[in-house]
Order: C-alpha cells, then sequence, then structure tokens
C-alpha cells in the first residue's frame, strides 16, 4: 500500500499460504488492508474513492499493489498465441508477478492505472513490445533485421520472443509495464 487510507508512504503486509492473521487496537489500519484488496480485486462491495488518499500523503498518487507467486503455467491470448510471464518480461526480480493499481488522485474520478513491476527489456527498440500491435510487431523485425523464418507473424507472443532472443543485451532493469494497452492489455485479461 502507498499513501491509502492511514498508511503514509510504502507500507508492505506479508500474507502467508497458510495463514495470515491482522491483530490491532481500533482504526490501526485492519479493515483498511482488507478494503485496498477488495479494490484491487474489484469487488464490488468497496469502490476507490479520491478520500481514499492519506491525509498526509506528499504526493497525489495510491498505489494497491500485490504479488504473486503460484503463476500460471502459460496464458492462451487467442486461438494461435499462447505465452506464458516469464517469455514475456512480466516478473520481478525475484521471478514473482507483481502488480500494482495506481490511482492518481489530482482527477476528480481517477480509473486504475495498471502496471506489472517487472524486469523487462529496457534496451532501444526492445522495451516497448508488449505495446504494440500485430503490424507494428512486424514492422520492427524488419527495422531490427530479424530473419522471420520460423516465426509465427499472426502470433504477437511470437515476433516479442524473435525480437527480444536476437537482442545481444535487452538491458533488464525494473520497470512498471502498463497492462492497460494493446497485448499486454490481452495478458491482465487472462490473469
Amino acid at each position: 500500500l502507498h499513501n491509502f487510507r492511514g498508511y503514509n508512504g510504502e507500507v508492505r503486509i506479508p500474507i502467508h499460504h497458510d495463514l495470515t492473521a491482522f491483530i490491532g487496537r481500533n482504526d490501526v489500519g485492519k479493515s483498511s488492508i482488507l478494503d485496498a484488496l477488495a479494490i484491487f480485486f474489484d469487488s464490488s462491495l468497496v469502490k476507490f474513492d479520491t478520500s481514499d488518499l492519506c491525509v498526509y500523503a506528499g504526493d497525489k498518487v495510491v498505489r494497491i499493489g500485490c504479488v504473486f507467486d503460484d503463476l500460471p503455467d502459460f496464458l492462451t491470448l487467442d486461438a494461435t498465441s499462447t505465452t506464458n510471464l516469464k517469455d514475456e518480461y512480466l516478473l520481478n526480480k525475484d521471478g514473482d508477478l507483481e502488480i500494482h493499481k495506481c490511482f492518481d488522485c489530482s482527477s476528480k474520478s481517477p480509473k486504475p492505472r495498471i502496471v506489472a513491476c517487472a524486469l523487462h527489456p529496457t534496451a532501444d527498440g526492445y522495451a516497448d513490445l508488449l505495446q504494440l500491435k500485430i503490424s507494428d510487431l512486424k514492422r520492427r523485425l524488419e527495422e531490427k533485421g530479424v530473419d522471420s523464418d520460423g516465426v509465427d507473424q499472426r502470433s504477437n507472443p511470437s515476433m516479442r520472443k524473435a525480437l527480444w532472443n536476437s537482442c545481444s543485451d535487452l538491458q533488464l532493469a525494473p520497470t512498471e509495464i502498463e497492462l492497460n494497452k494493446e497485448d499486454a492489455k490481452r495478458i491482465w485479461e487472462q490473469l
């Protein structure tokens, strides 16, 4: 949590597989944690409101994030496209999926910006592949001189993989990948 209600700055709350209990006196934020999870998972019971911004926040952005270590082996994006989170460079430095929903409270009705915090390529021409349409990926294959024999040009994951494999140094770095656009949005929908 970042700047959510009584949580000023960033606070990490470990939730374990077997059992997690929240114990504390009244008004210390136990219910806020559960409400944040409800907002993250789009529950109809709790909706985000600009009043959820911590009154002591130094900025106007509220972040609600979750880190997942129990991941699917593959994702099916459409009839011809399967992929996985590792091949799409959507895992963090620990090999986990870390998703944040960010709400800019300077807006009257903030919509969540959904990002994956991942160890992702930052090399020029390789950082934006998840945001490209199929025609743009085909063009990028040509621009980078990638041999497209054996590359399914109907499949965005196939073309991205060929491009990333052609680069000698992807310059992997912690990056926020927008999951609201193009194929990244399709990946988010499958998750």
